[in-house]
């Protein structure tokens, strides 16, 4: 018959079977424990001092030798030594010889009233010595002084640590911060119940804005097209070189025609004719500047008036000037650093959006990006714009060998 293996869990039912089949196994070995010290002598705890502990009076061998290697040598224990005699004090706190001190080893009341006086005397008359100067590189760094410079290399100027000045236009306010409100009022057709005049005019403005991005675009896309003009250029190069060698033909033929005229010798008659000729222009350019001169003369009361108005006109030009780049100034500059002040987007409802009540509106633009344009405008910040992070590598796509199995199982099926 097969043997009968006991159950790893024994049964719990009733109290009986509770007691019978508790783990005691810890209690009995305490007791163990308790029993086998009982047998050897007893309780630890109760044992005498004398036979738990003995004193070592002999010391370890091993210990010894191992201090008699690390003995230090005889000159460094002459170098070590300290004389016995103690060493001569100052003049100022010396003791007397004799009566210094009493039969107990203590100082008499006399030399101690001494050396308080002689102490006090001498903190009281002595000058205050200056501060000695670092011949080193340290110094104090929040200090309003340079520090001095150390010449260590006589052919070489000292390095001064310059200081930094502020630009004085650092505390300067922008004219445009003073005289530009830092909250625009927007349109009146702006409003979520305006009239029809004004959103109408707000229309118009915002079709006008449009208007004019449109032809800016097609005036690029037209200086960017290929002209056709540029088609029937061989042609028309091919025309001016046929013209250009008939002309270069008969151009040969005048200067050969003018080099036989030049070669032919003039006659007496002829060069005094030439010369009679040359005399009476001269004759006749003398008299045209006396007659423009007479004039000028004559004409000295409205040059002066000229002259006046002319002053007068370059005084009005000079003040329309200022008075443009004042206004200018106030209005604010377009562009402060590299980039222009951006324009912000009229924001404007179609008719059909226009809203009958608050609680149906559609809100319209950002504060923040209000805030941040009018401080561009008052120049106050330098506009920017937005930087987008550009990958230096394009990215690689690997497909693992999980996904291609799977797309194999799936064309399988």
């Amino acid at each position: 018959m097969p043997v009968k293996q006991k159950n790893a869990q024994p049964s719990r039912k009733g109290k009986k079977a509770w007691r019978k089949n508790i783990d005691i196994t810890d209690v009995e070995e305490h007791l163990e424990g308790v029993r086998s010290e009982e047998r050897a002598g007893g309780k630890i705890s109760e044992r005498a001092n004398d036979k738990l502990f003995t004193l070592d009076v002999k010391g370890d061998d091993r210990v010894k030798r191992q201090l008699a290697k690390d003995k230090p040598l005889y000159i460094d224990q002459i170098l070590k030594s300290r004389s016995a005699i103690p060493a001569v004090g100052t003049r100022l706190f010396a003791l007397p010889k004799e009566s210094a001190k009493d039969n107990k080893g203590k100082e008499s009341r006399i030399n101690r009233e001494k050396i308080e006086k002689l102490a006090k005397r001498k903190i009281t008359q002595a000058p205050v010595k200056p501060a000695k100067k670092s011949k080193g590189t340290a110094y104090d760094v929040w200090a309003d002084e340079e520090p001095t410079p150390v010449d260590l290399n006589p052919y070489l100027e000292p390095v001064r640590k310059r200081t930094v000045h502020a630009p004085s236009t650092l505390k300067v306010k922008p004219a445009a911060a003073e005289h530009q409100p830092a909250v625009e009022v927007a349109e009146a057709g702006a409003s979520y119940n305006p009239t029809m005049e004004d959103h109408q005019v707000l229309l118009r403005k915002a079709h006008k804005v449009e208007t004019d991005k449109i032809s800016q675009r097609e005036n690029v896309n037209k200086q960017l097209e290929y002209r056709k003009e540029l088609l029937d250029l061989n042609e028309e190069e091919a025309v001016d070189s046929e013209v250009d060698e008939e002309s270069d033909a008969h151009s040969d033929d005048d200067e050969e025609t003018r080099k036989r005229k030049e070669n032919k010798k003039k006659t007496r008659s002829e060069r005094n004719r030439l010369k009679k000729a040359k005399e009476t222009q001269q004759l006749e350019l003398r008299r045209k500047q006396e007659k423009e001169l007479h004039k000028e003369i004559t004409k000295l009361e409205e040059i002066e008036k000229i002259v006046e108005e002319s002053e007068m006109s370059s005084l009005t030009k000079a003040e329309k000037r200022k008075a443009k780049k004042e206004a200018q100034e106030q209005a604010g500059l377009p562009r402060l650093g590299k980039y222009f002040v951006q324009k912000a987007p009229i924001e404007v409802q179609l008719t059909d959006e226009l809203s009958e009540s608050l609680r149906s509106l559609k809100p319209e633009g950002n504060a923040f990006r209000d805030r941040f344009v009018s401080l561009q405008k008052r120049n106050i910040i330098e506009p920017r714009l937005p930087v987008n992070h550009k990958r230096r590598y394009r990215l690689k796509e690997y497909e693992k060998h999980s996904y291609k199995k799977f797309d194999r199982a799936q064309n399988k099926k």
